[in-house]
C-alpha cells in the first residue's frame, strides 16, 4: 500500500468528506509524531507502538562489495518498536 491508497483506505473507511480531508488528517498526525519524536525523543502510541530517537556515534564502516573503509558521521535516528495490538493483528496468537 502506498500513500495515495492509504488515504483513500481513511477516507473510505472513515466517512471523510473526501480525500483532501483524509489526507490533511494523516499529515496532520505523521507530522505531529515526527515533531514530537525530535523534541523529546519519543512517542508512544497505546497498542501501536513506540517511536524513539536514537543518537549513533561516528564510527568506521566498510563497503561489504568492494572492502573499502569509509567513515561514517554520527547521526540521530528513529526507531520503531511495534505494540501488542498491532503484533497480535500480524501474527494471531494461536490456539
Amino acid at each position: 500500500m502506498n500513500k495515495g491508497e492509504l488515504i483513500a483506505a481513511i477516507a473510505e473507511r472513515y466517512y471523510f468528506g473526501n480525500k483532501a480531508e483524509a489526507e490533511r488528517a494523516l499529515k496532520a498526525v505523521t507530522d505531529s509524531i515526527a515533531a514530537e519524536t525530535a523534541r523529546t525523543g519519543r512517542v508512544a502510541i497505546s497498542g501501536f507502538g513506540i517511536f524513539e530517537k536514537l543518537h549513533r556515534e561516528a564510527r568506521i564502516v566498510r563497503n561489504p562489495k568492494t572492502g573499502a573503509r569509509k567513515d561514517a558521521d554520527e547521526k540521530d535516528y528513529v526507531r520503531f518498536r511495534i505494540g501488542t495490538r498491532f503484533e497480535s493483528r500480524l501474527s494471531p496468537p494461536e490456539g
